[in-house]
């Protein structure tokens, strides 16, 4: 009996030690993100939609304010026509080869062109059905000045960041062509509620 009782005492020795917690678990690092191309505000780049949109809107806004000049004040169309090409080419100089590489001339540099020309037709076979529909009326042309606008903001907002950061002249020239377009479509709202 003496055996088992000097037995006893060493097993409730052993549990009366404190058993360590096991090690936490650690959760897996997650899967890598897909790469994503950001400009430097965080927001999606996106290298066909964005200038062709910018492209649009601002080709469509050119085509609403000018044809609003040569219908309203006889503008001739030959200028107007000139007017459009201008904005047509200074919004594809800003919004590709101001921010793309264009050391070498690619379809991807003409295509935002392309595409913003088909945008162009489809925003006028749309304008002449709601002109069919409902008859015409001055709404068509504010309602083709808003989708104009929208189009060029969103596609300022997806054609990322310029190559170089904007020198003062480029600023101030940039500032100065901002306010030569909202005067002009001032003038062309103005003009457009008189007809």
């Amino acid at each position: 009996m003496s055996e088992s009782n000097t037995a006893m005492p060493e097993v409730q020795a052993t549990m009366d030690v404190a058993i360590p917690p096991p090690p936490p678990i650690e959760p897996a690092p997650p899967p890598p993100a897909p790469p994503v191309a950001l400009d430097f505000q965080g927001r999606r780049v996106r290298p066909l939609l964005g200038p062709s949109l910018w492209i649009f809107g601002m080709l469509l806004w050119a085509h609403v304010v000018f044809g609003t000049f040569v219908i309203g004040k006889n503008m001739p169309e030959s200028y107007a026509l000139l007017a459009v090409l201008v904005v047509v080419l200074t919004a594809w100089a800003l919004s590709v080869r101001e921010r793309q590489d264009t050391a070498r001339f690619v379809f991807r540099h003409v295509a935002p062109v392309l595409v913003a020309l088909a945008f162009w037709a489809a925003a006028m076979f749309f304008a002449l059905l709601i002109a069919a529909v409902l008859g015409g009326g001055p709404g068509i042309g504010y309602l083709l000045g808003l989708l104009a606008i929208i189009a060029l903001f969103v596609g300022r907002r997806f054609a990322g960041p310029p190559r170089k950061p904007a020198t003062l002249p480029r600023k101030v020239l940039y500032g100065f062509l901002w306010l030569l377009g909202a005067m002009t479509t001032f003038v062309a709202v103005v003009m457009h509620a008189d007809m």
